[in-house]
C-alpha cells in the first residue's frame, strides 16, 4: 500500500512538474545583445530614403533637361515692352538677350501705321541690340520683327509689337540713354531671375523635407494589426 501511495505519489507529482514546465518565451530565445527596434521604425525610414532618392533624382533630371534650354541665349527684355503702350513713338527700339549677340546678320525692321520707320542699321553692343527709328514717326501700333546671331552661333528670331498714343517730336535718342535704359532692364532682369531659382530651391527642400517627416511620425504611431 505504501509503494502504491509512493507511486502514486510519484506520478502525481511528475505530471505537476510537466505541467508547470513552460516553453521558452520569445523574449529568452532572443539573445541579450540584441535590442527589438519599435514598431514600424526600419519601415519608415525605408520609405523616407525612397522619397529622398525620387526627390533628388527629379531634381538631377530637371537640371539635365534644363540644361540645354539654359545654354541657349534668349531675349530678356524689349524696350518698349511687349504689348505696351508708350505716350509717343519711341526714337529707339531696345532688345537685351542675357548673353552677347554677334553684329553679323543682326536685322531689326520696325513697322508703324505708314510702313517700316527703322533708320539705319541696328547698333549691337554685347547683349544689347538698339534700333533707331525715324522721326515723326505717327500714332497707332507697332509691330518689330527681329533676327540675331548668338555668340555661339546659334540664331534667334521673334516678333513683339506696343503702340504709341502719339506721334514722336522728331528728336533722336542720344546713346547715354539708350546705355542707361539697357543696362536697367538687364540688371533687374538678372536678379529676378537669381531670386526666383534660390525661393524655388528653398520651397523645394521645405516640402521634402516636411513630407519625410510626417510619414516618418505616421508609420512610428501605427499600432499593428
Amino acid at each position: 500500500m505504501v509503494a502504491d501511495d509512493d507511486s502514486r505519489t510519484g506520478g502525481s507529482t511528475f505530471a505537476g512538474d510537466r505541467r508547470r514546465v513552460r516553453s521558452p518565451s520569445r523574449d529568452q530565445e532572443r539573445p541579450s545583445h540584441v535590442k527589438p527596434l519599435p514598431y514600424g521604425r526600419g519601415r519608415s525610414e525605408t520609405r523616407a530614403r525612397r522619397i529622398l532618392l525620387v526627390v533628388l533624382g527629379a531634381m538631377v533630371a530637371l537640371v539635365v533637361a534644363s540644361g540645354p534650354a539654359a545654354a541657349h541665349t534668349e531675349l530678356i527684355s524689349t524696350t518698349p515692352a511687349d504689348q505696351q503702350t508708350v505716350s509717343r513713338a519711341p526714337a529707339v527700339v531696345v532688345l537685351t538677350f542675357d548673353e552677347s549677340v554677334l553684329a553679323m546678320g543682326a536685322q531689326v525692321v520696325i513697322t508703324g501705321p505708314q510702313g517700316p520707320v527703322q533708320v539705319g542699321a541696328p547698333q549691337v553692343t554685347d547683349s544689347t541690340v538698339s534700333q533707331n527709328v525715324q522721326g515723326g514717326s505717327p500714332a497707332g501700333q507697332y509691330t518689330v520683327a527681329w533676327r540675331v546671331t548668338a555668340a555661339d552661333g546659334h540664331p534667334l528670331s521673334g516678333t513683339f509689337g506696343f503702340t504709341a498714343e502719339a506721334a514722336r517730336d522728331g528728336k533722336p535718342a542720344t546713346p547715354a540713354a539708350i546705355e542707361a535704359r539697357s543696362s536697367d532692364d538687364a540688371s533687374s532682369s538678372t536678379a529676378r531671375s537669381i531670386w526666383i531659382w534660390i525661393l524655388g530651391g528653398i520651397a523645394l527642400v521645405v516640402v521634402v523635407a516636411g513630407v519625410a517627416r510626417q510619414l516618418t511620425r505616421r508609420t512610428d504611431i501605427s499600432p499593428p494589426s
